[in-house]
Parts: structure tokens; sequence; C-alpha cells
């Protein structure tokens, strides 16, 4: 990426990212790996970007283009589901599980008011 006209550079809020929009035909973001010795780690492509912005908490970072999209770019992560229930178990492959014959039964329970 030598002799490019850059429009725009920034870092991530964590400081191990930085991205730079380009000037040039393409006007591709690109994203090189700060906490990695600054190796370049990708370049996105999506149309002509005139402004990037980086998520203040997350991996991803926002762009606009001449056409008036807005595009978010975002490193997915794997969802832990065992963070919203307690005692949920995260497993690799399905496992079979036989249930009790009452485990999912509804029970009623009736009260009287009047003592009878």
């Amino acid at each position: 990426v030598n002799k490019v006209a850059w429009h725009n550079m920034s870092y991530s809020p964590d400081g191990e990212w930085l991205e730079g929009l380009t000037l040039n035909a393409t006007h591709k973001i690109y994203i090189w790996n700060i906490a990695n010795e600054g190796q370049f780690a990708s370049a996105l492509d999506g149309g002509r970007q005139l402004l990037i912005y980086w998520h203040p908490h997350k991996p991803a970072i926002a762009s606009t283009t001449n056409q008036g999209n807005i595009l978010i770019w975002h490193c997915p992560t794997p969802e832990r589901w065992g963070a919203f229930a307690r005692g949920f178990e995260e497993v690799d492959k399905n496992v079979k599980y036989e249930e009790r014959e009452d485990e999912f039964d509804i029970v009623r329970v009736s009260v009287s008011l009047y003592g009878g």
C-alpha cells in the first residue's frame, strides 16, 4: 500500500488496530494489526467510502458511501449461550436426552378460598 493518498486514518478504541481509507479509485478500507507489529490484516471493499468510524466498544467499523449507504463491518464472535442460563451446559455435538416421564408435566394446584 505504497504511494496511496489517504483520506482518513484512525486507531481502534483498544489501540490494537489501525484503519485507513484511501482516496484513490478503489476507496478501500485497509486494516493493520498494531498489536502484531503492524501486520496488514485486511482490505474491505464496499463501494466508494467517504467516512469511517470504529465502534467504541465492539470490533466493528461503520462506513458511509457516496451513494448514501451505511455499511457495518464486524468480526462475528461465537455465541455463548451458557451466559444466559445458570446450569446451561454447552456441548460440541448433539447429545441425546431422555426426559423423565413427568419432567415436563403441568401440575395444577387448586386452592379453595372458602376453607372447604
